[in-house]
């Protein structure tokens, strides 16, 4: 399933397999089976919408945007029956969790806990009274593009309007949440245990940092503004409030061979919260995915499957980020395959045809992919920078303008600044030098490179493992644990963690290979507007859409080959009037007597060309395939004839 964000992939992915699953149940031999599987189905389509509560979030957009992919692989018996169910999650999106654009909210699970706690829970949860109170909660509005989505909607956008997200309030997500987490297995004190972690990202958002003192070096360290803030968040973690502290205001590096405590100053301090943050929200939904995998049985020993792809669309926005080079990356990938797809089908029918196709060049974007992805490419370049001690954001673009502006110029190109480029107005954001210009299949896109050798490093500092590990919820401690025991690379990491990029790659790379002993179909869905308005097609959007989905391919394929491809007998009856004055040509088997009336119309025409000679046209078992040149050519004569025989007959 493939759009970009809003067009129905999700939607479509759950009525899929809603029918899959119900047709399967039906199929059951006995009522016994049939209620198995019905309890199996059912837990399906729980886990579902349950990992929309945690993986997804309004945008300006959409008001239920997945902010990851997923593979779901349903599991089949021999009698039919769904066995299981197994679900892989590719690139969640874990800078949303501190930081999200204006018009857009945080996942929903944080909404849902906020307007549905009980007053018991609230307090012990530490949460306040309203959303905006809490920093990585807060909302502030986008004019007007927000205000135009929302074009149906009387009221102005606020705050307290930010609780509906499609009909539907954060309090009645809430009871629905608590409520699937309860099917898929979850007991009171694993559920209680979950939203006490999320609580505690909640809190880590609130803990702010002042100067202190001097620390090593003479540079300014930083300290929490309100210690309460930590003690909370650190109860929440359950870990210490000391250790706490001193994970986010300190950092241990080697400086001569000998261990040093390096004090962090406000800037560094918070950014080491927002890092723990979001590593803590990463590993709750690890973890909640691990258990609804449990819940739903895998189903790994059966191998009849049918697999469905909810993946990200291209993205190309007014600042596009780490993110959206992933996100674009993978599409590529997607659109490789599926020009693979139909380039396998289109040669298929060739093979069985008897036609020769070796000459026939198909279009591909191997080379983007392999300049995104491939060895020496623009995501192994940003690994190498991040493994350099003082790698940084512009060195980075140096290296790619060094290397691709050459080697690929009809790909690569660095940021344009002239008079109304879009380059111009950036690049007094973000600076020139992070910006850059890739060409997709799709179109080209302006990257910006600030801070993607930090959303790129997974490797967790050993300060944050350490306190992770020594917490209270096991949910945090096993993990964190585990990494801790880790032979590390340096005092400063944990592990040998490969990068965000290099993970995310090879779960495509996973995919691509699951994929290649499938049998596939592909699912375009499409948005009539931007707008959601009724009953109102916007040609040009549409266009686009079609355009970034990579439809055209169909079109280059088919131009590439032969896409006149007519069996014999509709060959004769169409164009046999050409050779009215030569009858015993269409005698004999049809294969034969296309042949003779393709070279006899061919010599009617100037310089009789030889188009079975050149391959423009070949004589296949039940069809005559033929270029479009070919077939214009043979309607020249053919068309000739109609007109003489529609003043004979006058």
């Amino acid at each position: 399933m493939s759009g970009e964000s809003g067009s129905g992939k999700t939607e479509t992915t759950k009525l899929a397999l809603s029918s899959l699953v119900r047709l399967a149940a039906s199929a059951a031999m006995s009522s016994a089976a049939a209620a198995a599987a019905g309890i199996i189905a059912g837990r399906v389509l729980e886990a579902g919408l349950l990992l929309e509560a945690f993986g997804n979030a309004r945008t300006v957009r959409n008001s239920n945007s997945s902010r990851f992919g997923k593979w779901q692989t349903l599991h089949f018996s021999a009698s039919g029956r769904v066995a299981g169910c197994s679900i892989a999650h590719f690139l969640l999106e874990t800078s949303r969790v501190s930081s999200h654009p204006a018009g857009e909210r945080n996942y929903h699970i944080f909404y849902q806990l906020l307007g549905g706690a009980s007053a018991k829970q609230r307090a012990a949860w530490r949460l306040k009274p309203q959303a905006e109170a809490h920093a990585y909660a807060r909302w502030t509005p986008a004019e007007p593009p927000l205000k135009q989505q929302r074009g149906a909607m009387a009221k102005e956008a606020t705050p307290q309007a930010e609780a509906y997200v499609g009909g539907k309030d954060d309090a009645a997500g809430w009871v629905e949440t608590c409520s699937r987490l309860t099917a898929l297995g979850f007991s009171d004190a694993q559920r209680e245990a979950a939203f006490t972690v999320l609580a505690a990202v909640l809190a880590l958002g609130d803990v702010s940092f002042k100067e202190g003192g001097r620390g090593r070096g003479g540079s300014d360290a930083a300290a929490p503004a309100e210690p309460a803030a930590a003690d909370g968040a650190a109860s929440l973690l359950g870990v210490r409030s000391s250790a706490l502290v001193l994970a986010l205001t300190t950092r241990r590096v080697v400086a001569g061979g000998e261990a040093v405590t390096v004090h962090l100053d406000t800037a560094a301090a918070a950014a080491a919260r927002d890092d723990l943050a979001r590593r803590v929200y990463s590993a709750l939904w690890s973890h909640v995915l691990g258990r609804v995998n449990e819940a739903l049985g895998g189903g790994g020993g059966e191998a009849r499957t049918i697999g469905l792809l909810d993946v990200f669309g291209f993205e190309l926005f007014e600042r596009n980020g780490f993110e959206q080079l992933c996100i674009n990356y993978a599409n590529e990938v997607l659109q490789g395959w599926f020009m693979d797809a139909l380039i396998k089908r289109e040669q298929a029918e060739y093979a069985r045809e008897g036609v020769v196709c070796d000459h026939i060049e198909y279009p591909s974007n191997a080379e983007q992919v392999s300049m995104l992805g491939g060895k020496g490419g623009i995501f192994a370049l940003l690994d190498e920078e991040c493994r350099i001690p003082r790698g940084s954001d512009e060195a980075l673009v140096e290296k790619m303008h060094a290397v691709f502006e050459k080697s690929r110029p009809g790909l690569y190109s660095r940021a344009r600044f002239g008079a109304g480029a879009a380059g111009a107005a950036l690049a007094a954001e973000v600076g020139p030098e992070t910006l850059f210009c890739v060409r997709h299949y799709a179109e080209e896109v302006q990257y910006t490179a600030r801070g993607w050798l930090d959303k790129n490093r997974s490797a967790v500092r050993h300060e944050v493992t350490e306190l992770l590990a020594g917490s209270d919820y096991p949910l945090l401690s096993l993990p964190f644990g585990a990494a801790l025991e880790a032979p590390p690379l340096s005092t400063g990491q944990s592990s040998r963690a490969p990068s965000v990029s290099g993970v995310f790659r090879e779960s495509l790379r996973s995919l691509g290979a699951a994929l290649l002993v499938t049998q596939q179909h592909f699912v375009r869905c499409i948005k009539p507007n931007s707008t959601k308005t009724p009953h109102s097609l916007d040609a040009a959007y549409v266009q686009r859409q079609l355009r970034y989905l990579g439809v055209g391919a169909v079109l280059e394929i088919g131009r590439a080959g032969y896409q006149v491809k007519l069996p014999y007998a509709s060959f004769l009856g169409r164009y046999r009037c050409v050779v009215f004055d030569q009858p015993g040509l269409l005698d004999g088997p049809p294969r034969e007597a296309a042949e003779r009336l393709l070279r006899a119309a061919a010599g009617k025409l100037d310089g009789n060309p030889d188009w079975l000679a050149s391959r423009e046209a070949q004589l296949g078992t039940s069809k005559l395939f033929m270029r479009p040149a070919v077939a214009a050519a043979l309607d020249v004569p053919r068309l000739a004839a109609r007109r003489r025989a529609a003043v004979a007959a006058q």
